[in-house]
């Protein structure tokens, strides 16, 4: 108690503004977590003719793409969390999917949905 009150004005805002700033980013590590163990460890993958993937800097909900809406994939060179499968629309938008907390190389994982939006 002696050492907040040394600490001056603001000394309990700071504390509680710390805590539930710490208690936030525990529970979007959960809910990532979560979402990562309900689906079997996959980050990217497709299904009903839908790309799904998670990028956990961009939000903490698996997010998808329509197959027939996507027009090419590229790899995209930057740093760890800024590189990845850069996934260009019709419509223009460009959506990223970070690959480098992921096992397998990007390449792999582009070839793999190329095939997968050629299927039939």
């Amino acid at each position: 108690m002696q050492y907040m009150i040394s600490k001056g004005l603001f000394r309990y805002e700071l504390a509680i503004v710390c805590w539930i700033c710490s208690a936030v980013l525990v529970l979007r590590q959960i809910t990532i977590l979560k979402q990562l163990i309900l689906h079997k460890s996959n980050a990217v993958w497709t299904a009903n003719r839908r790309l799904f993937y998670l990028n956990i800097y961009s939000g903490v909900l698996y997010r998808s793409v329509a197959l027939s809406d996507i027009v090419d994939f590229k790899l995209k060179e930057g740093l760890a969390a800024r590189a990845g499968i850069a996934v260009r629309l019709r419509d223009g938008r460009q959506v990223v999917v970070s690959t480098w907390l992921l096992d397998e190389p990007a390449d792999i994982i582009i070839r793999r949905m190329m095939s997968s939006q050629s299927a039939p």
